[in-house]
């Protein structure tokens, strides 16, 4: 099952997992998101809102066709992320009205569709998503977050009262979120930044509160799931704009990670990336030279296969330049990464025409996915960089906070000064540990980078950097040095 605008619409898709044409399970020209089977697998739950209006409904349709029922019919109140209880009875929601600032948990009584709220959140700050249900049904784990998402804490909340217990009690601002509960319901599967501000993943002991790190990385490591048999679980591992899947064993917390080609590689899948057996995993795959497309792992064999294409059959494809991942010295000494694709058989004499290309948020991070604007521009024989200026996330808490309370200034300087003398751009490459040894600055090399397949070296930018600050338009030329 997943979503896919194929038809034009972001609807529902059901393919079998030996592959093949996909069967559409709804038409609509209404979106859809966030399907879940049923326990029984009779029913798939979705939300869906209207004309764009991210009003979501919570939907059900049987899982063999026919037709698509309203739950909830609640014009004026988001409900998402559906997610079934152990019995097949209830549906947990995020539940958040129209001219509310922050969601609430609730519960969705399948047979009479009748919703009742299970928190009742003060605070205009803060807001609830849910996790996982326990194995018996009597407790629900979710996560309570500030809405900038710089403190997150881990609960319990009792299904039948609605009293809850805080699982990470802490001081100042950290992030404790989980994603997964253990199939025997003793153990959560969590993200946090407790060690030193980066992001980790670490197993949660719901009885004793006692965290067990399975990462110690300068870098981005987000928790998946767990396995149907408990025996396994997913984190994904996002090194400076490249992101990895793996597997690790519980028992000895070894990670395998997963062989797919290099790029933005994760789980798939909602509420869960594993098919019932746990022999297979639901991955995707893109990079900035493909699109992005479903993969089935099998376990057992280490391999994975392609499930969807989501390139257009009728458009011939034609070679295009792969992403290289470069670095250079901003305005007050910090390094600052940046994509940059350049076109082939450019000439090196600094005289290309180039654009800047700088990603939203301002919390966010340019990675290496498909982006259709970066490949018609290179097609175009524009060279495009894309840096990750301070304020970006993926390099830590201290540089996500580097453009706080100063949007348009330091985050600005940083693109500017790419093509300054203090700014020359370096190729480099990751050792294989480099994960684990340092932060960006000790993965700065002059030499190639790993995928450019170029002998470069160090390079000199010669362009206009075309910004866009406050809502004027502005060029900065930068010469080279």
């Amino acid at each position: 099952m997943f979503a896919s605008n194929i038809s034009g619409r972001t609807n529902l898709w059901k393919v079998a997992v030996a592959g093949g044409w996909p069967v559409q399970l709804i038409q609509s020209d209404e979106r859809q998101a966030n399907a879940s089977w049923s326990p029984d697998g009779k029913w798939i739950a979705y939300q869906q809102d209207f004309g764009g209006n991210e009003l979501w409904d919570i939907f059900a349709v049987p899982s063999d066709g026919g037709e698509a029922i309203d739950l909830t019919q609640t014009p004026d109140i988001r409900e998402e992320l559906p997610r079934w209880s152990p019995d097949g009875k209830t549906i947990a929601l995020n539940y958040k009205p129209k001219e509310s600032s922050t969601y609430d948990l609730a519960l969705l009584d399948f047979a009479s569709r009748k919703v009742h709220k299970l928190t009742h959140e003060a605070s205009t700050s803060h807001g609830w998503t849910s996790v996982a249900w326990s194995p018996d049904g009597k407790t629900l784990y979710a996560n309570r977050s500030r809405l900038n998402l710089m403190d997150v804490d881990v609960y319990a909340v009792a299904v039948a009262s609605g009293s809850n217990v805080n699982l990470t009690p802490h001081r100042g601002d950290i992030i404790y979120a989980a994603s997964s509960l253990s199939p025997d319901g003793k153990t959560l599967l969590i993200t946090s930044n407790e060690l030193g501000g980066n992001s980790n993943v670490a197993l949660l002991d719901v009885a004793t509160r006692k965290r067990t790190w399975v990462t110690s990385t300068h870098w981005e490591a987000e928790s998946g799931e767990f396995s149907p048999t408990g025996k396994s679980f997913t984190y994904t591992l996002n090194v400076d704009g490249l992101t990895d899947a793996y597997l690790v064993d519980v028992a000895t917390l070894h990670g395998e990670k997963l062989a797919l080609d290099a790029g933005l590689n994760g789980t798939a899948g909602y509420p869960t990336a594993f098919s019932p057996s746990g022999d297979r995993l639901l991955l995707s795959h893109q990079s900035s030279v493909k699109p992005k497309d479903l993969w089935v792992y099998e376990t057992g064999s280490h391999e994975g296969r392609p499930l969807s294409r989501s390139a257009i059959a009728s458009l011939s494809s034609a070679p295009m330049p792969e992403s290289q991942i470069v670095h250079y010295r901003a305005f007050d000494g910090k390094i600052i990464s940046a994509l940059i694709w350049v076109p082939f058989n450019l000439r090196r004499d600094s005289a290309g025409p180039a654009l800047v290309v700088p990603h939203g948020g301002p919390a966010g991070q340019i990675q290496d996915r498909w982006n259709p604007l970066v490949a018609a521009l290179v097609s175009r024989g524009y060279v495009v960089i894309a840096p990750n200026v301070g304020g970006s996330t993926g390099y830590g808490i201290d540089f996500q906070r580097a453009n706080y309370q100063d949007l348009g200034g330091g985050d600005r300087q940083d693109s500017g000064c790419m093509g300054s003398r203090r700014g020359r751009i370096w190729h480099h490459q990751l050792d294989d540990d480099a994960a684990t040894r340092g932060p960006v600055l000790a993965a700065i090399r002059e030499k190639p980078s790993r995928r450019s397949g170029q002998g470069q070296g160090r390079l000199r930018c010669g362009f206009t950097n075309h910004l866009y600050s406050r809502g004027e338009s502005t060029a900065a030329g930068a010469a080279g040095g």
